[in-house]
């Protein structure tokens, strides 16, 4: 049974994501298939550009909170640290544009560029200014602030950016929507954080006291390492593009966005993993694994219940979203939320080598897994099943070797989590993840069915399986109930928002 205190904080952080869902879909159908493309692939550019930009160090500063540190030494270690990766990556965005402008790089067309730099500027302040606040108030576990904060702004954001499409239909215009979500994003933390941890920052300011040997500690195994590991969560869309056509990288956003993989992984670690570095630090293994356990299955019940009207109805979701009707979507989607259950369920036992300071063989498996995709994208795309360009066939075979490569690390996870702190290998998910592959695989058969007998025998299938598995118990519904509640939520909200009284 997961606490009460974990409920509430997985309650207000989880807030955000059907805002956070919602609103990028209606922008999602706004741009098109097209134009949604273009944006996500010059993302993944910038993405790559900006790799150096972190290196891991807010993982490393949650984590030095989180044992108790002294936090103004912490605040001067970050901010410095992130500095010196700022001038790095801006080195390397001035050399993109020297040898863009030579041509002698032009993975950007002239006409994007504007666009490109745009974003590039968000992400920049993103990673040099408001993640600085953003790991802070994660370490502190003042995550249901974060929740409030950040689904404010994208709220603006979103709002901003369907004015500016249905107003000029440009993408320049929406892409600075990006960086206006980041300036919004600060100008709401800076309050907060100063309220929160005033005292800190002023120290902060005024001594010299660091703990950049102890930062460099935890961070220098996979230093070198992580820029791999990063690249595995942005090739998947420079890949679509390169072996198909920008029109798949936004049937294939689409999809992902509907997935919501990312927003429920986030939302696991910023709760979870400040709790397991205290639970590892404290010694009690115990306590530690039942923990894990116990969360692996409350993420599998939590995000097949969002997942499972998606799998009911893949085409209409995807029509719903883009706004066209397309031969891969009965497969492309099931088989991205067949990935999205894996990724998410992977997160706790990442988090786990995380925690334990395990981070070379976390980033090792990451880097395994993008050459085992990049090797299988390449076999699998050019076949004459995915290589039909404009029809998503091509988004098809990219999602199953992703779902292939995801599979295999999630095995590697169980097994070193096994390996190193005896967390039981359970085989009851096997099971459930093949009925949900069933459904994937299943395909134009299943969606050929009457809407009702496929709600009917969706629902069916969902609850046998729950209460088979005991996926979730009682207690666990009892305590997330009572964690949604508004009094509990605005309690905690006022709570966090009180100053924090530190050595």
């Amino acid at each position: 049974m997961l606490s009460q205190r974990l409920m509430l904080l997985f309650a207000g952080s989880a807030l955000k994501v059907p805002v956070h869902i919602v609103l990028l879909l209606v922008v999602a159908r706004l741009l098109g298939p097209e134009r949604l493309g273009q944006i996500v692939y010059l993302q993944a550019v910038v993405a790559m550009l900006t790799i150096a930009s972190d290196l891991s160090l807010g993982h490393t500063h949650v984590k030095r909170v989180s044992e108790g540190k002294d936090l103004g030494s912490c605040l001067r270690t970050y901010g410095f640290l992130k500095s010196v990766l700022g001038g790095i990556t801006m080195l390397g965005l001035g050399g993109f544009f020297f040898l863009h402008q030579s041509g002698t790089l032009q993975i950007v067309e002239a006409p994007l560029l504007p666009i490109f730099v745009a974003l590039a500027a968000a992400v920049f302040f993103n990673q040099f200014f408001n993640q600085l606040f953003l790991a802070t108030f994660q370490a502190h576990q003042r995550v249901a602030t974060m929740a409030m904060v950040e689904t404010i702004t994208l709220v603006i954001f979103a709002v901003s950016g369907i004015a500016v499409l249905l107003a000029t239909n440009d993408l320049f215009f929406y892409s600075l929507t990006f960086l206006l979500r980041e300036v919004v994003l600060f100008c709401l933390l800076v309050p907060l954080f100063i309220r929160a941890f005033g005292k800190d920052v002023w120290r902060a300011l005024h001594e010299r006291s660091t703990l950049v040997g102890s930062y460099l500690r935890y961070t220098s195994p996979q230093s070198f390492l992580v820029p791999l590991g990063l690249l595995n969560l942005h090739v998947d869309k420079l890949i679509v593009k390169a072996l198909t056509s920008v029109y798949e990288v936004g049937l294939y956003a689409a999809a992902q966005r509907l997935s919501i993989i990312e927003h429920l992984s986030k939302v696991f670690a910023s709760v979870f993993f400040p709790e397991l570095s205290r639970d590892f630090g404290e010694g009690d293994m115990a306590a530690f694994s039942r923990k894990v356990l116990r969360a692996e299955r409350f993420l599998w019940f939590v995000a097949s219940c969002v997942c499972l009207p998606l799998f009911v109805f893949p085409q209409e979701a995807i029509v719903l979203t883009v706004g066209v009707q397309y031969a891969g979507a009965e497969l492309l989607l099931p088989l991205f939320l067949v990935y999205s259950l894996l990724s998410i369920v992977t997160t706790p036992y990442r988090t786990v080598l995380y925690a334990s300071e395990k981070n070379t063989l976390n980033t090792l498996t990451a880097v395994g897994g993008l050459v085992v995709f990049v090797g299988l994208s390449i076999w699998l795309v050019p076949q004459s099943l995915f290589g039909i360009q404009g029809l998503g066939l091509g988004a098809v075979g990219i999602i199953l070797a992703q779902l292939i490569k995801t599979g295999l690390i999630f095995l590697f996870y169980k097994f070193l989590s096994w390996k190193f702190f005896s967390i039981r290998f359970s085989v009851g998910w096997v099971g459930y993840l093949g009925i949900f592959a069933g459904f994937a695989m299943l395909g134009t058969e299943f969606t050929s069915l009457s809407i009702i007998t496929r709600f009917v025998l969706g629902v069916s299938v969902f609850g046998v399986v729950v209460w088979v598995l005991r996926l979730v118990t009682h207690e666990d519904l009892k305590n997330l109930r009572t964690a949604f509640r508004s009094k509990r939520l605005y309690a905690s909200i006022r709570e966090e928002f009180s100053p924090t009284e530190t050595a």
